[in-house]
Parts: C-alpha cells; structure tokens; sequence
C-alpha cells in the first residue's frame, strides 16, 4: 500500500509572524493573570484587616453593654468635667493593638464615638444610640469601619 503525499506548499507549518503573535497574545493572557493573582492577594489582607477591625469594635461594644447608660455617656462624652473618674483619659482606653492593623503603618488605628445631638433625652428614656468608628491605614489605603447600636440598662 502506497501512502499518498500531498505536494508541499508555502503555506505548509506557522510562520515567524504567527508565532509571534501568538507569543504576544499569549504574554497579554498571562500578564493579566498574574496581575488578577496579585490584586487578590492584596484584597485577602484588606479582608483580613477588616474582619479584624469589625472584630475589635464589637468587642469594646460588648464592654459598653457591662456598664450603664450614664457611666458610658458620661466616660466617653465631650464634657470631661462629668467622667466618673477625674483626670482619666477614657479615650485612650479604646486602643485597637492587633498587629496586622499597626504595624508598619504611618499611625495606629483611632476609634472615635459618637453620640446622638440628643443623648440627654435618649438617656432620659433609658435607651442610648452609639456609633463607633474605627480608621486606620491599611493595605488598600485608609479604611474605616462603622457600627452602631443601642444601649439600655438591664
């Protein structure tokens, strides 16, 4: 049995210019991949310094709840002549020290509390709203995360 050949043309194979192309094509694909493997990576750590964040506000929340209406009012208002302890930074007792939301940053995270225009009639009514806040640096840039909930004594 004879096998039938075919005659030869110029068109038989790729040619330089297809390879190259493909090359190309092929080096776009793979650029953007990578870039997709690396903007992913730094998402997980926003994700991970968010978590953390929401984490540490529920916590000091959760404290809130230990203590009464008027004694967190009266800790973490504007008015310092009120504190139950004279002299007493209460600010400076909500501190967020999780490595991952400090280190290498230009400053440690701040949580800031706010209060209703009219937490003396809310307190007046047993019931509080707070919000808390919490801003740092992170890897995507200065982050903040926000909650807020109501108080009430027990």
């Amino acid at each position: 049995m004879q096998l039938l050949q075919r005659p030869r043309t110029t068109r038989d194979g790729f040619s330089l210019v297809d390879v190259c192309v493909a090359l190309a094509i092929l080096a776009v694909a793979l650029g953007t991949l990578v870039g997709t493997i690396f903007w992913s990576m730094r998402l997980d750590e926003a994700s991970d310094e968010t978590a953390i964040a929401s984490q540490s506000l529920r916590g000091m929340l959760e404290s809130f709840n230990a203590m009464s209406i008027g004694e967190v009012y009266a800790s973490y208002n504007a008015d310092p002549n009120d504190d139950p302890l004279p002299g007493h930074d209460y600010k400076a007792d909500l501190v967020v020290d999780d490595p991952l939301l400090v280190v290498g940053k230009k400053h440690g995270p701040v949580v800031s509390i706010e209060f209703p225009a009219d937490a003396e009639a809310q307190l007046a009514a047993n019931k509080l709203p707070i919000t808390m806040r919490l801003e740092w640096e992170g890897a995507a840039g200065t982050r903040t995360v926000e909650m807020s909930t109501l108080l009430r004594n027990p």
